[in-house]
C-alpha cells in the first residue's frame, strides 16, 4: 500500500523527469538514460513533523562527453521548472551525476 508521503516523494521524482525531458528536447540535448531517486527528509518544528528537504539524485547518461556542460545546465533548469518542487516549502537539492554511456548511469 502506498502512503501519501511516498506518493509525494514519487511526484517530485516524476516531475523532475518530465521537466528534464521537456528542457532537454527544447535544448536539443542528446542523452541515453536518466535515473532519478528522491529522498524526503523529515524534521519536527513547532510541534509538527514536516518535509524540510528533498534530495534529488539524478544520474544522466550522455552519448558524448562534450555535451556535459550543456547537460548540467539542462539538469538545473529542469529542477527550477518543476511545478511540484516549486510548490513545496521544503528545500529541493539537486545532486547531478553525469556519465558517458548507458551502462555507467545505471551504477
Amino acid at each position: 500500500m502506498w502512503s501519501p508521503e511516498t506518493l509525494l516523494v514519487a511526484a517530485v521524482a516524476d516531475c523532475y523527469v518530465l521537466s528534464f525531458r521537456a528542457v532537454a528536447r527544447a535544448s536539443r540535448l542528446d542523452w541515453e538514460g536518466l535515473d532519478v531517486e528522491v529522498e524526503g527528509v523529515l524534521d519536527r518544528a513547532d510541534g509538527r513533523t514536516r518535509f524540510v528537504r528533498f534530495d534529488i539524485t539524478a544520474k544522466l547518461a550522455l552519448m558524448r562527453e562534450s555535451d556535459a556542460p550543456r547537460a548540467s545546465a539542462v539538469m538545473e533548469t529542469a529542477k527550477r521548472s518543476c511545478l511540484i518542487t516549486n510548490s513545496l516549502n521544503g528545500e529541493c537539492v539537486l545532486r547531478p551525476r553525469i556519465t558517458v554511456g548507458m551502462a555507467e548511469a545505471a551504477n
